[in-house]
């Protein structure tokens, strides 16, 4: 742990920041609540009590003797007129299924069978996970953003992005290589964010402490790279993110620009045309603007999975967030198409503007 288990013996009432970490020694489900008691390793005990989902979530997943930690709760003491228990001080009441971590035995990646990403959602505590990590952020994590950010893709083409803060955020960064396999087990999955989540999958993986991630002994074969395309022409009709199938017309230098967020404050446009005989703006940002580069992308067929429709100063541009995901000359269908079109296109009668770069 990163940070300093807390002996059972120093909590009082309202004590707060603390991890403890024991085994489960006693396990009651009663109505509405579970009651269960974790043991340090100097002996001390403490009640635990869980009501609701959580409580609910603790009958289902905590077992006797299973060890695990208990990260945030609220230490109070016992009512001695309601405690069973009469050698109790104090309890933790626990609100928050986050607060208890399952430790997971190191041996778990190897007994787990894989658990299809489809198949991942908010109910599902244990999983193990064979992919590829298909996108990963560039960059550590630093001031604007301390998190590391990656998508790994599984074999039935399925993917789902993952999330680490500091200092886990450090150590995934550091140990990571983009295309290549490994298995992962442990985490906390919740919904995805409805504009940014851009993999086709509701859910995102919340890394922590107790993730185990290893590499894969051999390199995963992932399915064809598809995407759904949307013609530029039928853009302003969709409020969510969209694929398109493009090439680059133009591409400009990285300008800086005052962020409204806490974010790296680089952006750099580009203006993109498709064989629906439209253009449109499309913006990268923050280090995505100052990655990419002008021999790559200029006059090249390139597929955007996930770019953002959005409006700005009256116009309608395309977003590239960091969960885009980027292929260059790719082999899907209208590429071929699309390249030759676009080497002629000025004979090809008049092009709508949906959108220009600023001047």
């Amino acid at each position: 742990m990163d940070r300093q288990l807390t002996p059972i013996s120093k909590l009082r009432p309202n004590y707060s920041n603390f991890i403890i970490y024991g085994q489960i020694s006693f396990i009651k489900s009663v109505r509405n609540a579970s009651i269960f008691k974790v043991t340090d390793s100097d002996r001390d005990t403490i009640k635990c009590v869980a009501f609701g989902a959580t409580g609910d979530w603790c009958n289902k997943e905590l077992k006797l003797k299973q060890f695990c930690y208990v990260l945030g709760g609220k230490v109070q003491p016992i009512d001695k007129n309601y405690n069973i228990y009469p050698n109790d001080e104090f309890e933790i009441i626990i609100s928050n299924p986050r607060d208890i971590e399952i430790k997971l035995d190191p041996t778990i990646l190897s007994r787990l069978p894989v658990t299809p990403i489809e198949n991942l959602k908010e109910s599902v505590n244990y999983f193990k996970i064979h992919g590829r990590v298909t996108l990963m952020d560039t960059r550590p994590p630093h001031h604007y953003q301390k998190r590391f950010n990656f998508e790994i893709t599984d074999f039935n083409g399925d993917t789902i992005a993952c999330s680490a803060s500091s200092p886990e955020a450090d150590v995934f960064y550091q140990n990571l290589v983009k295309e290549q396999s490994y298995y992962l087990a442990g985490g906390h999955i919740k919904k995805g964010h409805e504009i940014y989540n851009q993999t086709g999958i509701d859910y995102q993986i919340d890394l922590n402490n107790f993730t185990i991630m290893e590499p894969a002994p051999t390199l995963l074969t992932l399915p064809k790279f598809n995407i759904q395309r949307v013609f530029l022409s039928d853009v302003a009709n969709v409020k969510k993110p969209i694929d398109v199938l493009v090439c680059i017309k133009e591409f400009k230098d990285v300008e800086n620009y005052t962020p409204t967020e806490n974010k790296p404050p680089h952006k750099r446009h580009i203006q993109v045309i498709d064989d629906s005989k439209s253009e449109i703006r499309a913006t990268f940002w923050g280090y995505n603007a100052v990655d990419a580069i002008r021999e790559e992308f200029l006059n090249k067929v390139v597929a955007f999975k996930g770019v953002i429709p959005t409006e700005g100063n009256g116009q309608l541009f395309l977003s590239i967030t960091p969960g885009t995901r980027i292929v260059i000359q790719p082999e899907v269908d209208g590429a071929a198409y699309l390249e030759a079109w676009f080497d002629g296109y000025n004979a090809r009668g008049a092009i709508t503007t949906i959108s220009q770069i600023p001047t």
